[in-house]
């Protein structure tokens, strides 16, 4: 993912002339997403047996799907549920089937947390669009429009 945002980016910067430096604000003092600090949810989702047991038995066809399921509970209640249902046993024993229900009832399906939304500016008929004569090629700038109603989350 962040080669593909740098990309645009650096190839603006090379065309302005400027650097890449140039265009970066800088904080003083990150706080990294992953650290225990700045969130409870670390643990889960950044390091951890329950993740580490995830990955192991790839119960999804990417390392992504997991981090971007939403708990249905507490932190540290799914931790201490975890910990009693596979209490002493390592990750490489643990029961995928057993495991997948565990995620199944701890863990609500990925990107659910975001909900539709249409942007305020959104017209389903732009003047600009309505203003092409070509019919076909303005039912697909239309269409391509209209797919904003799919993208836009809150």
């Amino acid at each position: 993912m962040l080669r593909i945002t740098l990309l645009p980016l650096i190839f603006c910067s090379s065309v302005a002339g400027l650097s890449i430096l140039d265009q970066i604000h800088w904080i003083d003092n990150p706080i990294p997403v992953c650290d225990s600090n700045n969130s409870n949810n670390s643990y889960i989702y950044c390091n951890g047996t329950l993740l580490m047991a995830v990955n192991f038995h790839e119960l999804y066809n990417d390392s992504k799907t997991f981090v971007d399921m939403p708990m249905r509970y507490d932190p540290e209640y799914v931790m201490k549920q975890f910990n009693a249902e596979f209490h002493n046993i390592s990750i490489e024993k643990i029961n995928k089937t057993k495991l997948k229900t565990f995620v199944d009832e701890h863990f609500k399906p990925a990107g659910s947390e975001m909900m539709s939304c249409t942007p305020m500016d959104w017209h389903p008929q732009p003047a600009k669009l309505m203003s092409i004569a070509d019919p076909q090629l303005r039912e697909w700038a239309l269409k391509l429009n209209a797919i904003w109603l799919t993208l836009c989350r809150k």
